[in-house]
């Protein structure tokens, strides 16, 4: 079973509150050369201390409100789509609580080119 396929069958099991072995996550990150975590709030502050303790090379948090965040478990936070990354070898990583956000996020990341 290929990362993918590895990765789409954890999402399933997470899905349905399932306990899942982390390293499924780590594996799957390292075919990026980046990961940003897009949200410096409560969730992405989670998110992003696990993903450090795991070992995850973590690159920055994007946030609306970066001027005001300037940093988040010792890395910067920069205004979204800021930065010297590369779109296709970068993983972002949505983490804003705000589901009605989601859709937004979206459509702003395939605005600007990103997948």
């Amino acid at each position: 079973m290929d990362n993918l396929d590895e990765m789409g069958d954890f999402l399933a099991g997470a899905h349905h509150g399932e306990r899942l072995d982390p390293q499924i996550i780590v594996r799957f990150t390292r075919n990026f050369d980046s990961v940003v975590i897009w949200g410096a709030g409560n969730l992405g502050t989670a998110v992003g201390s696990k993903l450090l303790e795991l070992g995850v090379p973590v690159s920055c948090y994007w946030d609306t409100q970066a001027e005001r965040i300037k940093t988040c478990n010792g890395l910067g936070v920069t205004p979204p789509f800021t930065g010297d990354l590369r779109k296709e070898t970068t993983l972002v990583l949505f983490c804003i609580g705000n589901v009605a956000i989601g859709p937004n996020v979206f459509r702003q990341l395939a605005e600007n080119g990103w997948k």
